[in-house]
């Protein structure tokens, strides 16, 4: 299920997400979502992209992933897409 959702980007445009998947990292604490921007539904390459996420005040907010933070996120995320997929 892809849950779809629309968010104010930093340029204060509309744009329409489309939610893959969201995990959770312990030892760091923080929470990430998978997703796809403005997807038309035809286009055979589609860019995926990763973010941190945030609740302020009861909004959904998403962050740019700490430099420092990046290896340890994306070795999570190829862990659980290779898990999902069944290449592992």
């Amino acid at each position: 299920m892809i849950n779809s959702i629309e968010i104010i980007n930093e340029e204060g445009q509309k744009v329409n997400i489309n939610i893959i998947m969201q995990f959770r990292i312990e030892e760091l604490n923080k929470q990430y979502i998978v997703y796809t921007i403005n997807d038309d539904g035809i286009s055979e390459k589609i860019p995926v992209l990763i973010a941190e996420t945030d609740d302020e005040n009861g909004k959904y907010a998403l962050k740019k992933i700490p430099e420092n933070e990046v290896k340890t996120v994306l070795m999570f995320y190829d862990n659980v897409r290779d898990t999902i997929s069944g290449k592992r």
